[in-house]
């Protein structure tokens, strides 16, 4: 199974800045959101937020929490009004890919007279604070650069092209690779605006061997069923940063791309097994229908199942 944006109502009550709790601050009915959460239940998400052109986006002040939005632009946005702690600040032009940090201690609000798309991080300072801790650096007091000024980040504009297709409800992403994305822009943020020097990068190394064995017996017993990194991790007694760079040591591949190739190998068993449905075998090895199966069959062996599984029957 994947993960899937979450609907209205799935933000699990929090009332934090994202997801529903958002779109009511931006007065949106839909805001489209993907969740994960770090190893200390910490959440992780990324909103995805619009006006057309004839609209204005006024946004309510925004309820003062430790936790940062990280908005990161899909197309350029003309200058407009934006409050930080009730005084207005006159913005530039945001260009397509740049990123605008505003921390949420500060209280903000905006009023956009144009059309534009963003996609909205929401970071607690408290999930940077871990994976700095992780790696053996100081606390983070804040992120720069300072509110308006927008900065051209091409890691962060793609991981915002991986991560679209999760915020589309027609679309699912596997949990394993939305938690490893968002874990990557985690540690991104920490070192390129929060000032993260790690003092044991190099440190950890890989996976003992017992740990790579579990940690592949539960992704090879779960190809139908949501799995996250903080899982695996836990169960290897490792945070979820260590489990996953000792896991591509292990093997080569991240842990999403591991999974992605047993289910492969697992449908080509199913395939030559007899007559069962595609559908079917879509469904029993994790993918969300036969046509996302079918792409994901012809990207990794140059054929449609159907056609493979033709070519092997005598």
């Amino acid at each position: 199974m994947q993960a899937r944006a979450p609907a209205a109502g799935q933000d699990e009550g929090s009332g934090r800045a994202f997801g529903p709790a958002l779109a009511r601050y931006l007065g949106q009915r839909v805001a489209p959101t993907t969740l994960t959460h770090t190893a200390g239940r910490q959440p992780l998400a990324v909103t995805r937020v619009e006006t057309a052109g004839d609209q204005v986006c006024e946004t309510q002040p925004i309820p003062l929490e430790d936790a940062f939005h990280v908005v990161l632009q899909c197309r350029d946005l003309p200058s407009h009004e934006l409050w930080i702690g009730g005084r207005l600040i006159h913005t530039a032009l945001y260009p397509r890919h740049s990123v605008s940090i505003i921390d949420l201690r500060t209280g903000s609000r905006t009023r956009i007279a144009s059309a534009h798309q963003a996609l909205v991080f929401y970071v607690p300072r408290a999930a940077l604070n871990e994976i700095a801790s992780d790696f053996g650096s100081p606390p983070i007091k804040g992120l720069r650069p300072r509110p308006g000024v927008p900065t051209i980040d091409p890691v962060m504009a793609r991981l915002g092209e991986f991560l679209l297709p999760a915020l589309s409800h027609d679309f699912r992403m596997d949990q394993l690779q939305v938690d490893q994305l968002m874990l990557t822009m985690q540690a991104h943020l920490a070192q390129a605006y929060g000032g993260l020097r790690p003092a044991r990068l190099g440190m950890g190394g890989g996976l003992t061997s017992r740990q790579e064995r579990r940690a592949k017996e539960l992704m090879s017993a779960s190809l139908s069923n949501p799995l996250s990194l903080a899982e695996l991790a836990n169960e290897c007694s490792l945070s979820i940063s260590h489990f996953a760079r000792g896991f591509r040591q292990a093997t080569g591949l991240p842990p999403h791309r591991w999974l992605v190739q047993q289910r492969m190998e697992a449908a080509k068993t199913m395939l030559l097994a007899g007559d069962l449905p595609i559908a079917q075998i879509a469904q029993a090895c994790g993918f969300a229908d036969q046509s996302s199966f079918t792409k994901a069959f012809v990207r990794s062996v140059g054929t449609s199942p159907a056609a493979w599984r033709s070519a092997r029957q005598f």
